[in-house]
């Protein structure tokens, strides 16, 4: 093999490493350390494909962050097929595992009815969720929710909210 050649596939290596380092968020000189497993780093990187299957993965094992990653991916369509009902799914997942973000966007799903039927009784329940713990966007929109509903279903959906969190997220619905 001439020097050249061994030159340029020493190149080709050193290319391939450099894409991989840029592709799976490794971390150069001067950047912010990326683990290049963990989903939501991958899902800040925006590196959307590889961050699917870690979210996946990693949502499968209970973690709570990543199923809400998992769900702002399907719901986004961000690396996957835009799928309100498999963002629903993992959001759900998180907000029963006591995830703010996702108790809101569970509430959020059902205040517009996507790939569920609009509720606004139990948006109100999953925003009041939120709110409670401090998750302040939620409570502008347990507000919008329940300006939808009688003083009697506010009651209902305060009470569905206490039982809901009473129970560690066991009998939310």
């Amino acid at each position: 093999m001439s020097q050249m050649t061994g030159r340029c596939a020493g190149m080709k290596g050193l290319a391939l490493a450099f894409t991989l380092m840029l592709v799976l968020g490794w971390p150069m000189t001067g950047q912010a350390q990326t683990r290049p497993d963990d989903c939501t780093d991958l899902y800040a990187a925006k590196l959307y494909p590889v961050a699917l299957s870690a979210c996946q993965s990693q949502a499968e094992a209970k973690d709570s962050s990543a199923q809400f990653t998992l769900g702002l991916m399907y719901y986004l369509g961000q690396g996957t097929v835009q799928d309100y009902g498999k963002a629903f799914v993992w959001f759900k997942r998180a907000a029963k595992a006591g995830h703010l973000g996702a108790q809101n966007n569970v509430g959020y799903l059902y205040f517009n009815g996507q790939s569920v039927p609009q509720d606004y009784l139990r948006a109100y329940v999953w925003f009041s969720l939120a709110a409670a713990s401090g998750y302040s966007e939620a409570a502008r929109y347990r507000d919008m929710a329940a300006s939808k509903l009688s003083p009697d279903q506010r009651v209902q959906g305060q009470g569905m909210a206490t039982a809901c969190s009473n129970s560690k997220f066991e009998m939310c619905e």
